[in-house]
């Protein structure tokens, strides 16, 4: 079975008088599998008073129908009763303002952030909960998976730009964790920190911006902690030893599109905690550009293949207009929404779950669904059916088919987010390089992977990638700048954009940009350096659009491969070991996502010259990707624009004739050398599942 289906119960719709009317249509319209929100305050209304009756309703309807179950365990609607007992334990800004559980858009139900669960009480109620809940259904036959966590992250800032928590148990955690980090030695932790501590009892959490050091450990110990609580959870879970799978699934955006600093969200700490599902949500209609949907899938991906899970999942997937309150988006046609899934697919997701079925009647968030108000069905329904019975028809490539291992790795690390928004308040600099740099890989057509720059969650290795890219990388890790001085020496090409390791492990502004030795392998360093909102740089001819820093570049073993308008140097290339390194002083990725002109597409082209590309187009509106088993490929071919296109695909090292499995046409191939070529009329957000066997 490959898992296909939407979220459906979220207290308090739909009613009860609709499940089965609601579980026969899915079932109808290819649906395998439902999502169900267990709100704490709903099951466990007073102390040691639980009814579980309403789950094993919904859970015994399910297995009627031959449906499986995602069970959420919402911890984050608390319990009036235990708010009233322990009001010391609700979450506080760094104004001390406090977070009142209440009802709002994702908890309608109300209870919402809940408490602090770095409160020993908070957990030691919760995990009674959990025991009670799995006792009560864990063995049910209709369950497919729990879901610890519902989108893990600092639950007090999902409405709330601001930075949680700083209550009593927070801050005595953190101290403990300062501890474990530092060996227990304070002169170690004096010394990164720059203070004169003499007890450990005198540190408190930093509030305002004022140094790095202090704020990378106190958000690193945010990432850690909620790591923590969504293990204690699964293991809360587990120990009861309920029927079915861990899952777990982060917000929209993935932590490299979201602020980390306030959110919290490290996907590769949640991947190595011992799940056997890991996804993410996707509101693609809301995002601008669209290519930040499938990075946001491609993060995931890659968070999941270093922790060697076999499977990750689009877990959330937006099926109708956004909605907050009185916003509606626009309509959401079946076209638009088969684009958005088949995308997830081809980026390697094994399982599909829409948000969500029915359109909710109750809370802000009511306008988004498969279905129409009263549950009848919609188009979008119907399109959701033909692509289920794809899938279903061809399970064994589709359940197995993986990525192929990408040749270009780009670097993230949330260290380098922290460092930003400290010293700017905000995280757009590191973070609009990242999508500048996806958007021009994914418009021409080359796969990628996200590596990491630093070792707090995993040392990532460099050796599977012939290109690496270094987008506004103020900060790396000492070790990642070895890492990476060997990945140069050993063959490899490293293009970085401005101001590289600016800042050592100690957070001292390194001597030299490219700072902590990475002068030597670029062959050059910076000169001085400004923020400029705009300008640009000229390479063989050809005018590139900037902006942010510019920092014109001394030359020293590197040869200039471009200027400024005032004529210095703007990039430089250099031969070091079996590699080159390339260096430019400017941030035209981020320019490109901010909307600067396609000459970026022309100059990274010819710097992924030696990469080959599993499958490309000659559009950069249409895009190709890949995914296969031992003896089987899928090629994926999207039209993302409302436009008729005319595009020409090509397919390397094949000569198999291929299957579209959406028209079950077979399509007919030129050949040209060992690649296969054809050329195609897609209409608006038209797709080809071309299936080569």
């Amino acid at each position: 079975m490959i898992p296909f289906g939407a979220q459906y119960y979220r207290f308090p719709t739909p009613v009860k008088e609709e499940w089965e009317k609601d579980l026969k249509t899915m079932k109808k319209h290819g649906l395998n599998i439902i999502r169900a929100w267990l709100m704490w305050n709903r099951y466990n209304p007073a102390p040691n008073r639980y009814d579980f009756a309403e789950i094993k309703e919904l859970l015994d309807l399910a297995h009627k129908h031959n449906i499986k179950v995602i069970l959420l365990t919402n911890l984050e609607s608390t319990p009036g009763w235990l708010y009233k007992a322990h009001p010391e334990t609700v979450h506080l800004s760094r104004d001390d303002i406090p977070k009142y559980p209440d009802a709002v858009h994702n908890s309608p139900g109300g209870g919402h952030p809940g408490l602090c669960f770095d409160n020993d009480i908070i957990r030691e109620e919760a995990e009674k909960y959990l025991d009670k809940l799995v006792q009560a259904v864990g063995q049910h036959e209709a369950i497919h998976s729990w879901e610890a966590h519902n989108e893990p992250m600092i639950e007090a800032a999902r409405y709330h730009d601001e930075v949680y928590c700083y209550c009593k148990g927070t801050q005595e955690k953190f101290r403990k964790w300062l501890k474990k980090r530092y060996k227990n030695d304070i002169e170690a932790l004096n010394n990164q920190w720059k203070r004169k501590f003499s007890d450990w009892e005198e540190i408190i959490p930093p509030r305002w911006p004022g140094s790095w050091a202090d704020w990378i450990d106190w958000r690193n110990f945010a990432m850690d902690t909620l790591a923590s609580h969504v293990k204690w959870r699964m293991e809360a879970i587990a120990r009861n030893k309920p029927r079915g799978l861990m899952k777990l699934h982060v917000r929209g955006g993935s932590g490299i599109l979201k602020n980390c600093v306030v959110e919290g969200i490290d996907d590769w700490r949640y991947t190595k905690l011992g799940i056997d599902i890991y996804g993410g949500a996707g509101f693609p209609g809301t995002w601008e550009p669209f290519s930040d949907y499938c990075l946001a899938i491609d993060t995931v991906r890659c968070a999941a293949k270093a922790a060697g899970l076999k499977e990750f999942w689009q877990s959330e997937l937006q099926s109708g207009q956004y909605c907050i309150g009185m916003y509606r988006s626009e309509l959401i046609s079946p076209e638009r929404l088969m684009l958005w899934s088949w995308l997830a697919v081809a980026l390697g997701a094994t399982g599909m779950v829409y948000w969500q079925y029915r359109m909710e009647r109750y809370g802000p968030e009511y306008a988004m669904g498969l279905t129409k108000l009263d549950g009848s069905p919609t188009a979008k329904l119907d399109a959701a059916k033909k692509m289920s019975a794809v899938m279903q028809e061809n399970e064994d490539v589709f359940k197995n088919a993986q990525v192929p291992q990408p040749k270009i790795g780009f670097g993230f690390t949330p260290n380098n987010y922290i460092l930003h928004w400290v010293g700017e308040g905000k995280i757009e600099a590191p973070r609009d390089s990242i999508k500048g740099l996806y958007r021009v890989l994914w418009e021409t057509d080359y796969p990628v992977d996200v590596v990491r720059l630093d070792e707090e969650a995993i040392d990532t290795p460099y050796t599977p990638y012939k290109i690496m890219y270094l987008p506004c990388p103020t900060w790396i890790s000492a070790r990642s700048a070895e890492k990476l001085r060997e990945f140069v020496s050993n063959g490899g090409t490293l293009i970085s954009e401005a101001s590289l390791a600016q800042y050592d492990d100690q957070f001292y502004a390194c001597e030299k940009v490219p700072g902590m030795g990475l002068d030597e392998v670029f062959g050059c360093e910076r000169d001085y350096i400004e923020t400029s909102e705009k300008h640009a740089f000229n390479y063989n001819g050809v005018n590139v659009p900037s902006t942010y820093y510019r920092e014109p570049l001394i030359p020293n073993d590197a040869k200039v491969l471009a200027r400024f308008d005032d004529g210095e140097a703007a990039a430089t290339v250099n031969t070091y070991g079996k590699g080159k390194a390339i260096y430019v002083g400017s941030n035209p990725f981020m320019a490109y996502c901010r909307g600067a002109g396609h000459n970026l597409l022309t100059l990274t082209n010819g710097l992924n010259a030696e990469v080959e590309r599993p499958a490309y187009t000659d559009s950069t509106e249409t895009v190709a990707r890949v995914t296969a088993t031992k003896n089987k490929k899928l090629v994926f071919l999207f039209n993302t624009t409302l436009n008729n296109i005319k595009t020409e695909l090509t397919i390397k090292n094949e000569t198999r004739t291929p299957t579209d499995l959406l028209s079950g046409k077979r399509i007919q191939i030129q050949q040209t050398g060992k690649d296969a070529q054809i050329v195609d009329s897609l209409k608006g957000f038209d797709i080809r599942v071309l299936l080569f066997e």
